[in-house]
């Protein structure tokens, strides 16, 4: 129990109110901050979040009239980003879009971290907005947002013609607690709140109206698990390694080592949304075998593989093994 906890979970209704959270150690600090090269990203573009800087505080009274009829997005509650019909516009005219929104990861307690959300904008002008603007995202129990409101603001220098855009938003911790039940006791907050251009930047928007939307919490989806890299490139049967990802979700699903035509399941010795650490299958080798690593979801929602050489169980072979012992042996879940 010393290496994990219990802790509310701020996913989607499909995922479970509480469920348990790795403590902060080095294998989860490294998944954490994981930086996925843009070469080795096995996201398709679209997917790939920009590196937007933190934008200025949004303040009540900058809220566009539209947000009490925003229009609604695309396809499902939470939109998607995938062959959305562009409005017809005028010669010359701008608009920007929200398309959809979708849950990453909760956060993490220890850390004070709320919970981040990927959004997805689109210039549907025949021409660049070069006028900056801010993405917001706003928790909230109702329809209202005022000062008090958890909130993070994303900027936006530029967006190029009918580009679309992902951003990430890491809501404050506070929204974990933000609304109160019948018993008076805290709860996460029960709707988001995503604006592009937040602040009123663009004054010539054609459709303000698409320029939002209000999602219930537990309605947004979850980002579909991507695996980025181990953190080694080779180690032996039977030894310890590290993965990181992203949307790989709150409970343990399975890890499957590839070798030839046998597929093989790695014992999960840690679990949760941005990486996993595993022990690597025993088996019989001759020499160095090339294999794929997949993570398949709690709820079946396969990753993409990775590419990974297993090495025969020679004790000289077995990476770093002085800094492992100085960490958990294994979680227990």
């Amino acid at each position: 129990m010393r290496h994990h906890f219990a802790h509310r979970y701020l996913g989607p209704y499909r995922y479970p109110r509480y469920t348990w959270f790795p403590r902060w150690y080095g294998w989860v600090n490294w998944s954490w901050s994981f930086n996925c090269l843009a070469d080795f990203d096995p996201r398709p573009v679209v997917v790939r979040p920009w590196d937007a800087p933190v934008g200025p505080e949004w303040i009540p009274d900058e809220v566009p009239e539209e947000a009490a009829a925003w229009l609604p997005l695309f396809a499902v509650t939470s939109g998607t980003w995938v062959d959305v019909p562009a409005p017809e516009l005028i010669a010359g005219a701008t608009d920007l879009q929200v398309l959809a929104v979708r849950f990453v990861d909760p956060g993490h307690p220890e850390r004070s971290l709320g919970p981040r959300y990927r959004v997805w904008i689109r210039n549907n002008s025949q021409r660049p907005i070069e006028t900056g603007f801010n993405v917001l995202a706003l928790a909230s129990n109702d329809d209202g947002a005022g000062a008090e409101n958890p909130q993070i603001t994303a900027r936006v220098d530029s967006i190029a013609e009918q580009e679309i855009r992902a951003v990430d938003l890491r809501l404050p911790v506070s929204s974990a607690s933000f609304g109160r039940d019948d018993q008076g006791q805290s709860i996460p907050f029960a709707k988001l709140h995503v604006i592009a251009d937040s602040h009123g930047e663009l004054s010539q928007d054609a459709i303000p109206a698409n320029n939002g939307a209000i999602v219930p919490r537990l309605d947004v989806l979850p980002v579909d698990p991507a695996l980025f890299s181990a953190d080694q490139t080779e180690a032996a049967v039977g030894s310890i390694i590290d993965l990181a990802g992203e949307g790989l979700g709150p409970e343990p699903g399975q890890v499957v080592i590839s070798v030839g035509e046998l597929q093989l399941n790695a014992q999960i010795e840690g679990w949760y949304d941005l990486g996993i650490r595993i022990r690597l299958p025993e088996l019989q080798l001759a020499g160095a075998q090339d294999v794929k690593i997949l993570v398949i979801r709690g709820d079946s929602a396969a990753s993409n593989p990775i590419s990974f050489t297993l090495l025969p169980s020679d004790p000289a072979d077995l990476p770093a093994a002085a800094e492992r012992e100085s960490e958990p042996e294994r979680y227990e879940f």
